[in-house]
């Protein structure tokens, strides 16, 4: 863009000067109008010539494709489906409850993204990486308790599945809470412009679109015209 205006510049004096030029010494026109017309024709010439600049704040794009949409939802679908699954398999009762939390919140989530897309933006990232997470951890306590080792160090490890799958319950809880509050904070915007547009129109609770403002009265109250 730069080196199109540089060049249109350029253009744009070559003509005035030849204007310039042809006026002065060809039509021997005096100096001051053949300035006057060169100058016209650099102006005219730099309209012709050289770029505009496009001006104006860029707007964000939040809008997710349908497409898009649809595929993280249908996968959203499989891999709670999978959590669920691997929940039922594993036969320590003390995991399974936090395993059904966390897929009670996927679904939640999940249908939040069906009600405003935009949001896959904002929590994709993080539930992609909590949900494979889950189930990699899932997976290798499932293999691991599966063989009759007394070693204290598996043993270890797979108590501390439980505290960390509560962890994770944790995380998809505020990831939730987070979105509502974000959603929140839209309806509390439109509300807020509602309120605006309805008291410019004199459409605001307890007060008529052709009622005139309160006037003062004389002990410096005011009081509503009749």
């Amino acid at each position: 863009m730069a080196a199109s205006r540089n060049l249109g510049y350029t253009a744009a004096g070559l003509v005035a000067g030849i204007v310039f030029l042809v006026f002065l010494v060809g039509m021997r026109v005096p100096l001051l109008l053949s300035i006057a017309t060169g100058t016209a024709a650099f102006l005219a010439s730099i309209l012709l010539f050289v770029p505009r600049e496009k001006k104006g704040v860029a707007i964000a794009v939040h809008e997710v494709p349908p497409e898009a949409v649809a595929r993280v939802l249908a996968e959203g679908k499989e891999k709670v489906k999978a959590i669920r699954s691997l929940g039922k398999k594993i036969g320590n009762r003390s995991l399974q409850s936090p395993i059904e939390s966390i897929c009670r919140r996927m679904e939640q989530i999940y249908e939040n993204f069906e009600r405003d897309p935009k949001d896959i933006k904002t929590a994709g990232q993080f539930l992609s990486y909590y949900t494979d997470t889950t189930v990699r951890i899932i997976e290798r306590y499932i293999e691991l308790s599966g063989h009759d080792v007394a070693d204290r160090d598996i043993q270890s490890t797979l108590t501390k599945v439980e505290s960390i799958l509560g962890q994770i319950d944790r995380a998809f809880e505020k990831q939730l809470a987070k979105l509502l509050r974000d959603d929140a904070l839209d309806l509390e915007s439109e509300i807020r412009l509602l309120e605006k547009t309805l008291e410019a129109e004199g459409l605001a609770p307890g007060r008529r679109r052709d009622e005139p403002p309160p006037l003062p009265d004389q002990q410096g109250g005011s009081t509503w015209a009749r």
